[in-house]
């Protein structure tokens, strides 16, 4: 009997071990067939992102290819105009009365100059204009500045033939005072020793202790220029008539030149 259940409880564990073997099995069947379909969908997910990947890819690249068409043609475009423009101002020919108009413009900003040369007792009057000078390495507009219309007191010597393309930075802060102020009174040269010591050093080499400017401006009211006046002995000047034919001036001319 005892030879008989001790079978049994064999036999009973066998069938035990069988079924958990048997569910194991089944168990790791699922589990494989669901790693093949996990990966199987994997490969599914990487294929369309793939996919995606690639024509994102493409769309960049026609994007940059557009890019950089439009970047040529607009350098083209930038490149004809100013050729236009540079070939407009460079092989423009004056006919005879453009040539009269300028010529009395010319005369008639002489004549203020002069005026103001008497009415201020000043040892120079003269026009200043703005306008570029070339580019650098950027493309960036040098800004200069030129005397175009000059009157002096008898023996003194012209300056405007070595006034001529010069750096606005070399009068930077007169010219800074008359963008941002409106005028530039300088009552005693001195006072740049420590503000522009270039302006300081070009004043003072030619014996001029005060000057006296206004700006100069187009009809868009942008400065332009400037009327410049010098004193070699400060003592001379009238602040109060300076004040005045600078302004009286200054209106005179800008309807000139806005011809």
């Amino acid at each position: 009997m005892e030879f008989v259940d001790l079978i049994k409880s064999y036999i009973e564990i066998g069938m035990l071990g069988l079924s958990a073997i048997l569910v194991i099995s089944m168990l790791w069947f699922y589990f494989k067939k669901g790693l093949e379909k996990s990966d199987e969908k994997d490969k599914r997910i990487d294929k369309k992102d793939d996919k995606q990947d690639e024509r994102f890819s493409d769309l960049l690249n026609v994007l940059i290819e557009q890019n950089k068409q439009n970047q040529e043609l607009i350098q083209k475009q930038l490149s004809d105009l100013s050729t236009t423009v540079i070939n407009g101002v460079t092989k423009h020919t004056i006919d005879d009365d453009e040539n009269n108009s300028l010529s009395k413009i010319e005369a008639d900003i002489n004549d203020c100059l002069k005026k103001t040369l008497i009415k201020t007792n000043s040892a120079r009057v003269c026009l200043i204009r703005f306008h570029n000078g070339g580019r650098d390495m950027n493309g960036l507009s040098f800004l200069k500045m030129s005397m175009t219309n000059e009157t002096v007191k008898l023996g003194l010597s012209s300056l405007m033939p070595e006034f001529q393309n010069l750096f606005r930075s070399f009068f930077s802060y007169l010219c800074d005072r008359l963008i941002k102020e409106g005028h530039c009174y300088i009552d005693d040269i001195n006072m740049l020793k420590d503000v522009d010591t270039t302006m300081y050093e070009f004043l003072f080499s030619r014996d001029v202790q005060s000057t006296y400017s206004i700006p100069i401006e187009n009809k868009n009211g942008t400065v332009i220029g400037f009327i410049y006046i010098e004193f070699t002995n400060k003592m001379n000047v009238n602040k109060e008539q300076v004040e005045h034919c600078l302004h009286d001036k200054k209106i005179k001319i800008e309807t000139l030149l806005s011809f």
